[in-house]
């Protein structure tokens, strides 16, 4: 093995284009493998998919895809893989827009949604007309509280995670 020959294994794996986790599981040792449950998931088919949902929501970044992927498309990957996947796709095209330098930390929930509806919607529409921004923008709403799942509110969307947790309320307060 090359590793008895005084290769590094940073650059074994680096040769191999391989991340330093796979290359532990590949050879088996328990020393650095963790217990996740994966399934071998076939790329190709992964990468459509990933096309499909970029072509959809075209500023989504690797981890939106990632929790889409697992908890939508019920596809066990990683955000690392769907990374890698991207960038070996030529997917990663996002450009980061900043907001303005004063503090959003007292409405970071409304300045993250605000952001979002212009990344998503208002800077790739050129509206003809005061109604149709009113339409479109009323749809994306619609949408955003209906399908865009929240790392922060367990993979749900704010409707799915408000109707789960007014059942649990409501199950605490029957009792």
């Amino acid at each position: 093995m090359l590793v008895k020959e005084g290769f590094k294994i940073t650059d074994i794996c680096k040769a191999l284009n391989m991340a330093r986790s796979s290359f532990y599981a590949l050879i088996g040792s328990k020393r650095y493998t963790r217990n996740i449950q994966t399934e071998d998931t076939d790329d190709e088919y992964t990468i459509e998919k990933i096309k499909q949902i970029v072509t959809e929501h075209p500023y989504w970044g690797y981890r939106q895809l990632c929790a889409w992927l697992n908890h939508r498309e019920h596809i066990k990957i990683n955000k690392k893989k769907v990374y890698h996947l991207m960038k070996e796709c030529a997917l990663l095209g996002i450009k980061q827009a900043f907001t303005s330098y004063n503090n959003p930390k007292g409405n970071a929930d409304t300045e993250r949604f605000i952001r979002t509806l212009k990344e998503e919607l208002i800077w790739l529409v050129g509206f003809e007309s005061v109604e149709q921004a009113k339409q479109l923008i009323a749809h994306k709403i619609e949408e955003y509280n209906n399908r865009y799942e929240h790392s922060a509110l367990g993979y749900l969307s704010p409707e799915e995670f408000t109707q789960v947790w007014t059942q649990q309320n409501f199950l605490i307060m029957a009792i």
